[in-house]
């Protein structure tokens, strides 16, 4: 917007020119566009002090900081993910499926938390149980 304000002739991008632009909003959607791939191109090789000082803020601020932001955006998304799929983990190393006792719990009460997941509440045990009653037919589930 600064740019439209300022320049209205005499600059563009390496693919469009935007001395076309016949609003600021249309200026945007082409600084939004073209912007993140290259710097504005002068029209004339005359350069004064307002055009260098519009240069090295646009390059400082959208090419650096919006780049930095949006790298920062992608990489604590990544980071949330690998934190919720460590939590999935350590709740399947943890916790029984069924009872939703925990390992510290079992253990105390003497009981060995690979054998209450493997034999008290195997998993797939309860999986056919649900199969059983789900392909059963109705009249014959009185319980």
């Amino acid at each position: 917007s600064i740019g439209f304000l300022l320049f209205k002739e005499g600059y563009g991008f390496a693919d469009m020119d935007t001395s076309s632009c016949q609003s600021m909003l249309e200026c945007l959607v082409g600084h939004l566009d073209y912007g993140f791939r290259s710097a504005p191109v002068w029209g004339s090789w005359e350069e004064d002090w307002v055009m260098l000082l519009f240069d090295y803020a646009y390059n400082m601020f959208v090419i650096l900081i919006l780049v930095a932001i949006i790298s920062g955006i992608i990489i604590d998304t990544f980071a949330d993910m690998r934190a919720s799929q460590q939590e999935k983990q350590e709740d399947m190393d943890n916790l029984c499926f069924i009872c939703s006792q925990n390992r510290s719990d079992l253990e105390r009460e003497s009981v060995k938390f690979a054998t209450h997941i493997s034999q008290d509440h195997f998993m797939w045990v309860y999986a056919r149980f649900l199969l059983y009653i789900e392909e059963e037919d109705d009249t014959l589930l009185t319980g």
